[in-house]
């Protein structure tokens, strides 16, 4: 049982057969001394699973019982984490923090913007296709963003009163001040026509953008909003330091080093760059607006998540256990590696190599370098192309290149070259701009199958793989006896090989 999968199943449950008779949903499928879990409990854990982590399971042999089984090796982990006090960890505590927050924030955009689509009329449907393509930018007396915007997709009283004024002029109007149309630009609209449903959807989800960057603009130009210049070098900072801060909150240097994190633990394919300060400042202060928001207009919703981030705190707190006993308990060896070789179906191949003599010439020695060739002789006297060279070795002969290293536009010439012509210089070709070099094939290595020394990478990593999954297996076992946690058979038996059929009790 791989770990990602109880793990998944850890935070998906807190958020929340043939010939067989009927099963009462509130029979019990798992018991601890500190839980039970129904029947009725796993079918609804089972349908709030994501596509791919029903997949995991349905991959298996039998995947009811490796459902069953990640579910009391959940129950066993987290026994684990109450126990060890992970739980009051005060970094894992702040990325829970990080995650309810984000969470809440996306929850209360959501929310608003199910609210502006719903508040769509026939009449704005009928301004948006009136006035499609017509594109304004706007100044005001009060915070206010300046577009360019759809003008028919601005907040309905905005929209129309822009509508009724030229460029330069202004209006005065409630919710936003004065404001003056600075520019209006016609572009083709559309000519598809799309249904009543999505320009609703277009026309909501642009006025909750809208207020959103509006509501930013507000907290930014009113009150004591600001990012330290040492953001730059943070490192470089005190630890307790504040680097934001707002009427909204204050932020101290470790505590945006946490906020960094766990930007990072959800988007690890994102590089650090300058513009992560303005980031970091529109996420802290927009994010803690919205969680705000939501919970004073939609307190059910809020107290929901704060029961989601308790899962997520868990989930993590189980990630670091299980991590620091993997890493305890598993050590790849040269015979695991050799293990893993061996289980391949066949090695893969290298790609065919080849070793050439090189000769070289700027543009004013290049006629000599043609004549040499013509003749066939003098060819020695002529410098090598150390770039190609082995490091250290004679320059006059290349390394063992694979044709990806080929210099441009010589590689199908080269690699084209009859295995047993070591006779003929080709070329020459200009490799940089003004620099010519001709070849002439020393050696053909042809394709081998790779050795477990070059394979190491790969072969450590999948070999790692194979013995955390042992294991976890292990460990799990030994913590289900450990705490009791007890599956029952006699149910799982007589229940569907289908967890989805759980929910109809078979």
């Amino acid at each position: 049982m791989r770990m990602i999968a109880f793990l998944a199943v850890a935070v998906t449950m807190a958020t929340t057969g043939c010939s067989r008779a009927q099963i009462d949903g509130d029979q019990w499928i798992i018991a601890s001394p500190h839980d039970t879990l129904t029947v009725a409990d796993a079918a609804g854990i089972w349908a709030s699973l994501d596509e791919e982590e029903r997949a995991f399971f349905a991959e298996s042999d039998d995947p009811a019982g490796s459902f069953i089984d990640a579910l009391s090796g959940k129950e066993a982990i987290l026994l684990l984490v109450e126990e060890s006090g992970m739980l009051e960890d005060e970094g894992l505590n702040a990325m829970a923090s990080c995650w309810l927050r984000v969470e809440s924030a996306m929850m209360a955009r959501t929310l608003a913007a199910d609210e502006e689509i719903a508040s769509v009329t026939e009449g704005d449907m009928q301004f948006w296709r009136e006035n499609q393509g017509v594109l304004v930018i706007f100044s005001s007396d009060s915070p206010c963003p300046k577009g360019p915007f759809a003008i028919a997709e601005l907040p309905r009283e905005l929209g129309a009163a822009l509508q009724q004024i030229s460029p330069g002029e202004s209006a005065s109007l409630e919710g936003f001040g004065v404001v003056t149309l600075d520019s209006l630009v016609r572009i083709p609209g559309q000519t598809e026509s799309l249904p009543d449903s999505v320009v609703a959807i277009i026309i909501g989800r642009e006025r909750e953008r809208f207020r959103y960057l509006a509501e930013f603009a507000r907290i930014t130009e009113e009150g004591e909003t600001g990012i330290s210049p040492g953001f730059a070098n943070l490192s470089l900072l005190p630890e307790d330091s504040v680097v934001l801060h707002s009427p909204l909150g204050q932020w101290t240097r470790s505590q945006i080093e946490t906020e960094l994190a766990f930007f990072q633990s959800r988007f690890p394919h994102v590089e650090a760059s300058a513009h992560w300060s303005d980031m970091i400042l529109e996420n802290l202060l927009m994010q803690s607006h919205y969680r705000n928001l939501l919970e004073s207009e939609y307190p059910l919703v809020a107290d929901s998540l704060r029961e989601a981030s308790r899962a997520y705190l868990e989930s993590q707190a189980a990630e670091v256990l299980v991590r620091q006993y993997l890493d305890s308990a598993v050590t790849v060896t040269r015979a695991d590696l050799e293990e893993e070789y061996s289980m391949l179906a066949e090695p893969p191949l290298t790609a065919e190599q080849r070793v050439f003599h090189l000769a070289s010439a700027g543009i004013g020695a290049l006629p000599e370098l043609r004549r040499a060739m013509a003749d066939g002789i003098g060819l020695e006297g002529f410098p090598g192309v150390p770039e190609l060279a082995s490091p250290g070795g004679d320059p006059r002969i290349s390394r063992p290149l694979i044709i990806a290293e080929a210099p441009a536009e010589t590689a199908s010439v080269l690699f084209g070259i009859d295995g047993t012509d070591t006779l003929t210089w080709f070329g020459p070709f200009e490799i940089t701009e003004g620099y010519f070099a001709a070849f002439r094939l020393r050696e053909v290595m042809p394709p081998r199958p790779v050795t477990i020394e070059e394979m190491e990478t790969q072969l450590t990593r999948t070999a790692r793989h194979r013995l955390e999954a042992g294991a976890t297996d292990v460990l799990l076992d030994k913590l289900r006896d450990r705490f009791q946690v007890i599956v029952n058979d006699d149910v799982l038996e007589r229940l569907s090989p289908d967890p989805a059929q759980w929910e109809a009790g078979v």
